[in-house]
């Protein structure tokens, strides 16, 4: 099952904070079998969400947002997801609860601001965050998945571990994905590549390559997926140890 990941946020497309959450979320993805397959950074902006969803859920059947729902006028996201889905917000009393419990001893006086972090679209099921003042909003429309989380790595993080990807491998049972990195030193892309052809067109079809060039030197990553994490491990080390005899001179151990 692929999924996709938007994250919102100009800050996030001006270079004035480096988007963590989606490397975060793909690594701890890959661990438990899901392929992502496209991440998209967007503006603060109806027409950017919007449109960026849209073009998404053409694709995958799971999108993951982060970023835009915080007390601030700039926070549009759930404002723009009622209107993607033709709702409206409503009041949530159990998030306005979890709002008041987290800011007790905080703040002296509960604002307007605050009491708006429990409006949610009128569709989505509310998953309660502990560490932070909005909701996680986990919406199933037709057939689809789509989670809007705090853009706060902490309290996306949270929510990722506690509620999405476990709500995901109940929804969706997945394989097991395997990397292995080998590190080649002294020979040129396009040399090894040439080296390697006929062993990479043996490799099993569950597995695939990777090049990623450094200076001075290549590492090849070796991925492979399999409902048999012990076949998957095994057919690795087998497409490694075929390497030595074509290239050992240049593998760095």
């Amino acid at each position: 099952m692929n999924l996709e990941i938007i994250t919102i946020g100009n800050e996030l497309l001006i270079g004035q904070v480096v988007d963590t959450n989606s490397a975060w979320m793909g690594v701890e993805l890959n661990k438990r079998g899901f392929d992502v397959s496209r991440i998209t950074s967007v503006q603060d902006s109806a027409d950017a969400i919007t449109s960026s969803l849209k073009e998404a859920l053409t694709r995958v059947d799971v999108v993951l947002m982060t970023g835009g729902l915080g007390p601030t006028n700039d926070d549009i996201t759930k404002k723009t997801l009622a209107e993607f889905f033709g709702t409206k917000l409503v009041f949530n009393e159990q998030v306005f609860v979890d709002v008041c419990e987290l800011l007790k001893g905080r703040v002296a006086n509960i604002n307007s601001r605050n009491r708006g972090q429990a409006y949610v679209p009128a569709n989505c099921e509310p998953i309660r965050n502990p560490v932070g003042t909005a909701p996680v909003m986990w919406f199933d429309h037709a057939s689809k998945i789509i989670v809007a989380m705090p853009g706060v790595p902490s309290e996306m993080k949270h929510a990722m571990v506690h509620e999405i990807i476990p709500r995901l491998q109940k929804r969706f049972p997945t394989g097991h994905i395997i990397h292995k990195t080998v590190l080649v030193y002294n020979i040129p892309e396009a040399v090894l590549a040439e080296q390697l052809a006929n062993w990479e067109d043996r490799l099993p079809g569950f597995i695939s390559l990777a090049y990623l060039p450094a200076p001075g030197r290549i590492r090849l990553r070796l991925s492979a997926k399999s409902q048999d994490e012990t076949r998957a491990y095994a057919a690795v080390e087998k497409a490694v140890a075929g390497l030595y005899p074509i290239t050992w001179k240049n593998i760095f151990d």
